[in-house]
């Protein structure tokens, strides 16, 4: 007999406590500035609709099909390899739970916003690592 499959742990989403005490402190949350777009790359863009989404207070069941289809096809498409193996990584943590074609769990408005802040601050941070690494290159010459 195949054994039984595991378990996905379900997310019922942040309880009153939470809901009150959601002023997204991480230290890197305020760097983004979501009102001016860094870029236009399909990757920014998808994190400006997660953070919107979230904003927004939208119900899962309304966005899913919507953010899935999105996660899926921003991944599928980026042609750089280090970026899509850090979105992967970013999209597959055990908080999001993304499988490669959709989410494990309901991303409630708070997972909305966390995983667009850790997309896009992440991808910033990408960028610029990119720029800096060019520019030593080009100086080295």
């Amino acid at each position: 007999a195949a054994p039984a499959p595991l378990p996905v742990p379900h997310n019922p989403g942040p309880t009153q406590e939470e809901k009150e005490d959601m002023n997204y402190s991480n230290p890197y949350f305020e760097k983004i500035n979501w009102g001016k777009k860094y870029d236009t790359s399909p990757t920014f863009e998808y994190a400006l609709k997660l953070y919107k989404k979230s904003q927004a207070n939208a119900q899962w069941m309304h966005v899913c099909h919507d953010l899935t289809a999105t996660a899926t096809h921003v991944y599928n498409t980026c042609m750089d390899q280090q970026w899509k193996a850090k979105l992967k990584k970013i999209l597959s943590n055990e908080k999001y739970g993304w499988n490669g074609c959709k989410y494990q769990q309901p991303l409630h408005k708070r997972l909305m916003s966390d995983l667009a802040h850790d997309i896009a601050f992440n991808y910033i941070k990408h960028k610029k690592e990119k720029k800096e690494a060019r520019r030593r290159k080009y100086l080295n010459r």
